[in-house]
């Protein structure tokens, strides 16, 4: 049976990690998510896996034709995006019979060879992997019968309009004979409207129920709880050779060091966190619940708290990253800067000494005000007043915010700017999570999905 990767996101929750690599080639545990993908597939007996790309498809490409994995995979590229349903129908002419989906952006533990063996036993026309959840808003919906049926469905709904607890996990074990109910050359979703369709036929969907572990990696909260749970079944800490650790530093495992790191004197890794190769950590440093990617560099006494350092970024001398913050490739942070709580940086961005960041600083935010000035006269938005239309425009480019940070680069007073949010909110366009500050998001990543939205609110 072959396994579907669907792989073609821009990852804009994660950004600025996902502005220089694809969202599942994002590390975890020092491998990228594609790998854990990739193994828990052959371990469950798949034996090939296709992944369909988009978004810098030809860095997942690359990395795939090197062959790192233990059974057959190959990438299929999308001219546009596509949908996730849109993306299988694009590959339909390599699908040789019952198929299996996963979500390139999740780390799991579900049983697939479990889901598989209920899926023919039901002999239903698609089985979806469905767990309980805390917050039933933020996913996909079913409802079962006694037989374990899908009766209904519903994505992403209001609180008031949950009927279940059970979520898509985004799992599916499908049958060929869907993929002749997707149109070809337009975006398709299966949640919003392969399943939802297959209902309405009488076709039967399935629900298979599990506990098991099952994260989207998709934001930088779960990507560093992703990281956290791989860690977590070590007891000791693991050290890759070539790796020089100073006699008066202290490991506290859980802890993941690679390839060549230097370990100076009185530093102090982990818990729970994972260093990448060629990493240099100065004398004095503290790194906690953090992770840092190949070739970082923290100078002497900088201390950084559950935070996420990509490739190559240099941090100064006493400088001091708070939990949440996240700089992007190449960045370099001057001595005694402090980085605030849920800051984003980078990538190749310069911070000046003794400074203090809270919030977005990116090269790429100039792209902001030009996608506003192409999108006013896009029809899908009309019903958008321009304040609202801002704050959507700077959500696609950073991906998720708190209030403050949203007034400061959509140019909003900060005196409007929750009623702004609120409104979005209300026409489903935006999302809030967390508290104290809340994180705002964009609900659909997908801009085909955010014009449709904006077109049934004109």
């Amino acid at each position: 049976m072959q396994a579907i990767v669907l792989a073609g996101g821009m990852g804009t929750r994660l950004r600025p990690l996902t502005y220089t690599r694809p969202k599942p080639m994002v590390l975890v545990a020092n491998q990228p998510a594609l790998d854990h993908i990739v193994a828990a597939a052959a371990q469950a007996g798949f034996s090939e896996v296709i992944v369909t790309t988009n978004y810098m498809a030809e860095t997942i490409q690359a990395y795939c034709a090197a062959d790192p994995f233990q059974i057959p995979v190959r990438c299929v590229k999308e001219d546009r995006p596509m949908g996730t349903a849109g993306a299988v129908k694009n590959v339909e002419s390599q699908i040789t019979g019952p198929f299996g989906v996963i979500q390139g952006d999740s780390l799991s533990e579900i049983d697939l060879t479990a889901l598989m063996a209920s899926h023919r036993r039901l002999g239903g026309t698609a089985t979806i992997a469905v767990m309980p959840v805390e917050n039933p808003s933020e996913f996909g919906i079913v409802e079962l019968n006694g037989d374990g049926r899908i009766v209904r469905f519903l994505e992403k709904p209001k609180p008031q309009e949950c009927f279940s607890n059970l979520a898509n996990t985004g799992f599916y074990i499908l049958e060929p004979e869907i993929l002749g109910l997707i149109p070809p050359d337009i975006s398709y979703d299966f949640s919003f409207e392969l399943f939802p369709r297959l209902l309405a036929s009488g076709r039967p969907i399935f629900g298979w129920q599990t506990r098991a572990y099952w994260i989207d990696l998709g934001r930088i909260s779960s990507y560093l709880a992703g990281n956290v749970h791989c860690l977590a079944r070590e007891e000791s800490a693991i050290v890759a050779s070539r790796t020089s650790v100073s006699p008066s530093a202290v490991l506290h495992p859980p802890v993941l060091v690679g390839d060549g790191v230097v370990v100076e004197e009185g530093c102090e890794v982990g818990p729970f966190s994972v260093i990448g190769n060629g990493v240099r950590l100065g004398a004095g440093s503290r790194v906690r619940r953090s992770v840092l990617y190949d070739r970082a560099a923290v100078a002497a006494r900088a201390v950084l708290e559950e935070c996420v350092i990509a490739d190559e970024t240099r941090v100064g001398r006493d400088v001091s990253i708070e939990r949440l913050a996240v700089l992007g490739r190449g960045c370099a942070v001057g001595d005694g800067a402090r980085i605030k709580e849920g800051s984003r940086i980078g990538p190749f961005v310069v911070v000046e000494p003794h400074s203090v960041v809270e919030g977005v600083l990116s090269p790429d935010l100039d792209r902001i005000e030009r996608s506003q000035a192409l999108l006013t006269g896009h029809p899908a938005f009309a019903g958008l007043v321009p304040e609202e239309l801002a704050i959507c425009m700077t959500l696609s480019e950073v991906g998720e915010a708190p209030a403050k940070t949203l007034a400061s680069i959509a140019k909003i007073p900060f005196s409007r700017i929750h009623s702004v949010l609120y409104a979005l909110e209300q026409r489903r366009l935006v999302v809030a999570r967390g508290e104290s500050p809340k994180l705002f998001s964009l609900l659909y990543e997908n801009p085909d999905r955010i014009a449709l939205r904006a077109a049934q609110h004109r």
